[in-house]
């Protein structure tokens, strides 16, 4: 992905401190938590002394060399946090629903960004993504809504009129109605 945009990983030292990374998540553990910091700390030193030989000319090209460490962060790192989560109880239950959670929400980015998508996220690394696939409805819980936390993470926030009797939403006609919403804004947006 990134080849296309010129910018080469160094594989071979990023599987290699990669591997490094992982090994301390499946050593370390509750007994030895130190050695995940200390393996993480020896990648990003691996990584910048590879940088550092590799200069030439005025100064370095440090583009392959972050995409490298760019790679060990988010597939050995997140890795291992797969292993921990693998040790806990249910484990395997636990892995199962982040694979099923990342597995939908990057296939809804996905058919969301192909359907509405106008504005290119990184055109140059990759041409299909846009920033209209990372767009979510965040729907609070049918007895109290959000917390203050999620609110907080929020860039707009909608309430729903309900009646004083019942003022509770369910979570699906609550997401149906808000759907219907964004479709009449698009119609009538396209009208004009």
């Amino acid at each position: 992905m990134f080849a296309g945009a010129g910018v080469e990983a160094d594989r071979g030292v990023g599987l290699l401190l990669g591997g490094l990374v992982v090994l301390a998540f499946a050593s370390g553990g509750v007994s030895r938590p130190w050695l995940v910091p200390l393996a993480l700390s020896l990648a990003v030193a691996g990584c910048l002394a590879m940088g550092l030989r590799r200069a030439a000319g005025p100064g370095p090209d440090w583009s392959g060399t972050a995409l490298t460490l760019l790679g060990i962060c988010y597939c050995a790192w997140l890795l291992g946090h797969v292993i921990w989560l693998r040790a806990l109880p249910g484990g395997r239950h636990l892995v199962l629903f982040a694979l099923a959670v990342t597995w939908c929400g990057e296939t809804a980015a996905y058919f969301v960004g192909r359907r509405w998508g106008r504005h290119k996220l990184a055109p140059r690394v990759s041409p299909g993504k846009t920033m209209e696939g990372g767009v979510a409805l965040l729907l609070g819980r049918e007895d109290f809504g959000l917390f203050e936390e999620e609110l907080a993470r929020c860039d707009l926030l909608v309430t729903i009129p309900a009646s004083r009797e019942y003022p509770i939403l369910n979570l699906s006609h609550a997401a149906a109605i808000l759907l219907y919403e964004l479709a009449l804004v698009r119609y009538e947006t396209r009208r004009r």
